[in-house]
């Protein structure tokens, strides 16, 4: 993730505006026990870390961007604690209940990081899909971070759950001119490329007020949920 103030306001915005969070939320909470002490490693916006406060989880928000941050703490959202802090390197005082990896980290990194502050549930959570979502050409991802996972977990023989599911993370924007900043940031073509027909293409027009533009899309994510108890020895999660 490309962290500005600015996408940092249109990633929360896209998850105020669609159902991605919910959706999330119900993948997770059927695992959790109530109460549960729960840290949402790498939170971003802290949108997920929000929705389970308010299910009475009691939540942990950690992400190393003051931007991101910064729209959680905007939020003012006092139950959740939020943390400018490297999830990485982070230990928390007692273990956590359980953790999350969404749209964070890579399948080996989240087993380390889990093994060394959690006790209970991990789920990771990664995209589903081969080509860059926001790009005018068709540019191959690096990686498919839930495919990659399940088979890391199948390598180190761990016990996993896995689902599959579609997020709602349409994009509202104020102007065709917002739109094209959004595209210059992620797009991984040349911006001469990025012309107002083209935009005009995706967009569709809502009439609605601050937000007369909105871009659709459903970003494909799968999530893997095992237990830290099955996750082995350090030295074993990273050899290859």
């Amino acid at each position: 993730m490309i962290w500005t103030r600015e996408s940092a306001a249109w990633l929360a915005r896209a998850y105020a505006h669609g159902s991605a969070v919910q959706t999330l939320a119900g993948q997770i909470t059927p695992c959790l026990q109530p109460g549960a002490r729960v840290c949402d490693a790498g939170c971003g916006v802290g949108a997920l870390a929000s929705e389970l406060a308010r299910q009475g989880y009691a939540v942990t928000a950690l992400d190393i961007s003051e931007e991101a941050l910064f729209q959680l703490s905007s939020a003012g959202d006092a139950r959740v604690d939020a943390c400018l802090a490297d999830a990485r390197t982070h230990v928390p005082e007692t273990p956590y209940d359980a953790m999350i990896f969404c749209f964070f980290a890579q399948m080996r990194e989240a087993l380390s990081m889990a093994a060394a502050c959690c006790t209970g549930d991990v789920f990771y959570i990664s995209r589903d899909y081969d080509l860059h979502r926001f790009s005018v050409g068709a540019h191959p991802v690096r990686y498919s971070g839930y495919r990659d996972a399940r088979r890391t977990l199948d390598q180190l023989g761990i016990p996993y759950d896995a689902a599959e599911f579609e997020l709602d993370m349409g994009q509202p924007f104020e102007s065709i001119d917002e739109a094209r900043r959004f595209y210059a940031l992620y797009s991984r073509d040349d911006p001469a490329l990025i012309t107002d027909e083209f935009l005009m293409s995706k967009l569709i027009h809502t009439g609605d007020q601050p937000y007369p533009l909105y871009l659709p899309h459903m970003r494909r994510a799968g999530m893997v949920h095992l237990q830290v108890k099955d996750i082995p020895q350090p030295a074993r999660i990273f050899r290859k």
